[in-house]
């Protein structure tokens, strides 16, 4: 009789374990989760945000000078694009393509927010124009006059996690002129500051 309690107890104790344990594992699946979901944009603000950009892209492309602020659908959060990021580096003779962003907000959002502009990075010529859309892209290479094309980026490779923070790359075989430069710096900083949180963003030490 004895043994048998001592069998009832040891199962109960047993199925007490397996059960708190499978609630952490829900619990923590669930957290998990919610920490690879990017923050949903609010669609009225997104839709706002887009149409600036395209605006003031369409205003650019077709030469209205104008004194323009950039699209900004929250508050200005303290978001610093280093210059020497899509700048010449000396030691190499090239440019640094690859950057590294530094930010106290979630890595899915910091990602969400690279990609965007990853998105914006492709419709930057090396004249620094920013096009609308890739239709207005096309017609530019085909009123381009000069002895070789227009250039734009090769492709932008997706952002990945690493121990120093959020690392991009955006492959221009190694030559990026200062004026598109200065546009892809701010098309970065406009999509980081849209998280509204502290962020730095700098060269990665080898890129």
């Amino acid at each position: 009789m004895r043994i048998a309690l001592v069998l009832l107890a040891v199962a109960v104790a047993v199925y007490v374990v397996v059960r708190l344990l499978q609630r952490r594992l829900v619990a923590a699946a669930g957290d998990d989760a919610v920490a690879r979901t990017p923050t949903p944009p609010d669609p009225g603000a997104e839709e706002a945000y887009r149409r600036a950009v395209r605006e003031r892209a369409e205003r650019q492309r077709r030469g209205v000078a104008a004194p323009e602020q950039p699209p900004s659908p929250a508050a200005e959060p303290t978001v610093v694009v280093e210059p020497e990021v899509f700048g010449h580096d000396r030691d190499f003779g090239t440019c640094h393509e690859a950057f590294v962003v530094e930010s106290t907000s979630r890595p899915v959002d910091v990602i969400a927010a690279v990609r965007r502009a990853n998105a914006r990075f492709m419709l930057v010529d090396e004249l620094g124009i920013e096009h609308p859309d890739g239709a207005a892209l096309d017609v530019a290479f085909d009123a381009h006059e000069g002895p070789d094309d227009l250039y734009t980026p090769n492709y932008a490779a997706d952002p990945k996690i690493t121990p120093e923070g959020i690392e991009g790359y955006l492959d221009c075989k190694g030559g990026i002129e200062p004026a598109m430069g200065a546009t892809l710096r701010r098309v970065l900083l406009e999509e980081l500051s849209r998280l509204d949180r502290p962020a730095r963003v700098r060269p990665r030490a080898d890129g």
